[in-house]
């Protein structure tokens, strides 16, 4: 796709931004609880969610003074 034109929603079919592979291909979900599984395990951390992260990081954002 060219920049700046987000494909549709495949479910709501309103355009919507998605990530995707460094070989273009979009992103699925399974893909991104892969990535995190291994990111985790690197890290040495046991099973991490992405609902983990979001609460880690809105937690950060309170303790260094940011307004949610």
């Amino acid at each position: 796709r060219s920049h700046g034109r987000p494909l549709p929603h495949p479910r709501y079919r309103r355009p919507a931004q998605f990530l995707f592979t460094y070989l273009g291909r979009r992103l699925t979900q399974q893909g991104v609880r892969r990535e995190l599984d291994h990111a985790a395990e690197t890290a040495g951390l046991g099973h991490v969610t992405s609902h983990q992260l979001r609460h880690t990081y809105a937690t950060a954002l309170v303790n260094a003074g940011v307004s949610l």
